[in-house]
């Protein structure tokens, strides 16, 4: 069955450098509104060849094994490492939560692993609810980290997973040719107007049955309903279908960029293309019946296609209507360009386009597969499938008033033959790409011993107001290390943490005839947006029966980089409530640090009245990173009694501070006359009278209980009829 959409050419965007984009208006239906509470389980199959691709053969798979095999002979692999002159001295990152894909099976009180298909695709979403999402191939898998429990369930309370296929199943006609593939999920953070998880995934593989499925939470929580739209993966109508998705969001919308292929041609003619979809956020969140959405086709530089559009995630401080994409020249064995797309939002339908170039200071190329304990050294197309050297992840963050954008993909080192990956930083450009770009700043991060693929990238702040980077985690594997998970944090301008290996395989993989295994194609990475100190990743390992799984390990910010602040105080006397001295102390690995208090004082202490002041502190480290320190005193805002003009108030209270003990007060008055006690709290509001009596001339005594009190600081008040204050004390309630 042809599924009909609605489109219209609306102009060609003028390029502001050299390049140009094609938009039409689509209209996409919604097909589904999918309850995970009635989900039932189906067969779901799903076909796929075991047999690897001949290198003589047209297929890309086949045109990427010869490519591999000419870098190979052109730089051999010599067991050295690259001088490249990187620092890995900055803290690490630390290890938190550490867990399987699993499967809980009450009857057996056991759990059991996931497995997936081939490749596994591997990506998650997490939600500021702490609700975690991760998927692999074609099915859905969730887990509430607080309260430690599966998010998805059977009726005997076994751990469901929920296929893909389910959410747009009355559209699939053939489910073994429709079956779905390439997922990918999102977390739109609470800050927007409209927020949850997004998936998109594949269906078809042929130009009369290619879809692009997006689905939509209707809350926070995944189990609830979920929005299920159709894009068109044929959108020119001609004999073509989609391939590689990859998904991002700013202010307004989702944006979905995929690749065109031509049915039925050889790989080397059969590229058409990488398109964007642009789709309104807010009309899937609150499932309109259709989404009108964009798609930006044509997209190219100097009139040449650029493919596999990597979309950039901002930081939370620059979600903006804003959005960047990155692209290169990814089959190539050695090069140095890379493309900047940019598009503009006015809100959610209007949006222009631009394109840059944007060269690079090192060279990337198509790198070799990882290599297993099975695998043929000389043979660079044996082992673990890292595909080519397109971008796999990008991030835009803000770090000391400049726009920085990091990004990450698989290379060859050209000095020790390995599969390594590529890191770029651009920190010169504003936001308008059109001006000057400078050169990317770029390093091969990559290791004498292993081979590392399909890296992700994702930003990660200290403290607040400052930025130290990134985190980046990739797989690992080599001949006498089985296939496993590896991170490392980038700290700009500064280098690089050690290289954490956090899940070490269990076996070589061996799921599929011949030569090679399948690494790829995604791994998972997300910040947390309720803490930006924290990271959960989702990569690829080796199993003890030789086959794969997913391995989710939590990340975070090291404490010895973080900013720390401690304040002292000396407590006020009895004679000056109000008078304090404060002093802080900072904890850094960046000094020096500078001060400025709220009367603008400089120094790392500061004397000053409490009741009429509120303390506030900023620091800043020589990374330009800030603490902001803000703190009310207990006695701020209480004026204390002013003593009248006759003799001195003498007096006493006792024991103090006391816990359930009676309190006793002794006192002089210089006159026979009627007295009034009264309490006030630390803020001079009046809390209780004990009453008022007549009182001797000379010392007086009067004990009262105060268990009624709340626990707290207060003071005590004896004023006479004459308005002499005969005690004023403060106490303290434990």
């Amino acid at each position: 069955m042809r599924i009909w959409f609605f489109s219209i050419i609306l102009f060609l965007i003028g390029q502001a450098v050299i390049g140009q984009s094609k938009v039409t208006v689509h209209s996409a239906p919604k097909i589904n509104t999918f309850s995970p509470q009635d989900f039932k389980a189906g067969l779901n199959p799903s076909l796929q060849s075991l047999e690897p691709p001949v290198p003589g053969g047209d297929s890309y798979k086949s045109f990427l094994m010869r490519q591999k095999i000419k870098s190979h002979e052109m730089f051999p692999p010599d067991g050295s490492s690259r001088k490249t002159g990187l620092n890995f001295d900055q803290p690490a990152p630390e290890i938190g939560f550490q867990s399987g894909m699993y499967r809980y099976i009450p009857q057996l009180d056991t759990n059991f692993l996931y497995y997936g298909g081939t490749p596994l695709d591997n990506t998650l979403s997490l939600g500021e609810n702490n609700l975690l999402l991760a998927s692999v191939n074609s099915f859905l898998w969730g887990y509430d980290l607080t309260n430690d429990e599966s998010l998805f369930k059977n009726p005997d309370g076994s751990t469901s997973v929920i296929s893909f296929a389910q959410f747009g199943a009355d559209y699939i006609q053939n489910p073994l040719q429709e079956a779905p593939f390439d997922p990918k999920l999102l977390y739109i953070p609470e800050q927007l107007p409209h927020s949850g998880h997004i998936f998109v995934y594949l269906s078809g593989r042929g130009p009369s049955d290619s879809k692009i499925i997006v689905g939509f939470t209707s809350s926070d929580d995944p189990r609830d309903d979920w929005h299920v739209y159709m894009l068109d993966g044929n959108p020119r109508d001609t004999n073509q279908w989609t391939d590689f998705p990859m998904i991002g969001f700013d202010k307004y919308h989702l944006y979905v960029t995929v690749n065109l292929i031509e049915q039925g041609v050889s790989w080397q003619e059969g590229f058409r293309g990488s398109v964007i979809w642009q789709v309104p956020l807010s009309q899937g969140f609150t499932g309109a019946d259709s989404l009108d959405v964009k798609l930006y086709d044509d997209n190219s530089w100097q009139n040449t296609l650029v493919r596999n559009l990597t979309p950039v995630q901002p930081h939370p401080d620059l979600i903006d209507s804003n959005m960047y994409f990155l692209s290169n020249r990814n089959f190539d064995i050695q090069n140095d360009s890379c493309f900047i797309i940019q598009m503009i939002s006015s809100g959610e339908l209007n949006s222009t386009w631009s394109i840059a170039h944007l060269p690079l200071d090192q060279n990337y190329g198509v790198p070799p597969n990882g290599a297993q304990a099975d695998s043929d050294p000389n043979d660079p197309t044996d082992g673990l499938q890292t595909n080519d050297a397109r971008w796999l992840g990008a991030v835009r963050y803000p770090n000391d008033e400049v726009n920085v954008i990091e990004f990450v993909g698989n290379t060859l080192n050209f000095s020790n033959g390995r599969a390594s990956i590529f890191h770029g930083l651009v920190s010169s450009f504003d936001l308008d790409i059109t001006g000057s770009l400078g050169t990317a700043e770029c390093n091969v991060l990559s290791v004498d011993t292993l081979d590392l693929g399909y890296p992700n990238i994702t930003f990660m702040n200290n403290e607040i107001g400052c930025y130290p980077g990134t985190m980046i985690a990739f797989n690992h594997t080599s001949a006498n290390v089985n296939a496993g998970i590896s991170a490392v944090q980038h700290y700009p301008d500064l280098g690089y943490s050690p290289i954490l290996r956090l899940k070490e395989g269990n076996n070589y993989v061996a799921r599929l005839s011949g030569a090679y295994e399948r690494w790829g194609d995604y791994f998972g990475l997300q910040t947390d947006y309720a803490d930006l100190t924290r990271v959960m990743s989702a990569g690829f390992y080796g199993t003890t029966g030789r086959s794969s799984s997913t391995w989710f390990t939590e990340l975070f910010t090291t404490d010895t980089a973080v900013m720390k602040l401690k304040i002292t105080t000396i407590e006020p006397g009895e004679d000056d409530v109000c008078q304090r001295v404060t002093s802080a102390q900072v904890t850094t690995v960046f000094p020096p640090v500078s001060y400025l208090w709220f009367n603008g004082e400089t120094g790392n202490s500061i004397e000053f009245n409490s009741c009429q002041n509120p303390l506030t502190l900023v620091v800043e480290d020589d990374r330009n990173c800030k603490l902001n320190y803000n703190f009310e005193y207990p006695e701020y805002g209480y004026t204390p009694p002013v003593d009248p003009p006759i003799e001195p108030v003498e007096g006493i209270v006792y024991p103090n501070p006391t816990i359930r003990e009676s309190y006793v007060l002794r006192f002089y008055s210089s006159t026979d006359q009627k007295a009034r006690i009264d309490i006030y709290d630390i803020r001079g509001r009046h809390v209780v009278s004990l009453g008022s009596n007549q009182v001797s001339e000379g010392n007086n005594e009067l004990t009262f209980n105060p268990r009624s009190l709340a626990e707290g600081v207060y003071y005590l008040t004896v004023t006479g009829s004459t308005g002499e204050s005969l005690l004023k004390y403060r106490i303290v309630k434990l």
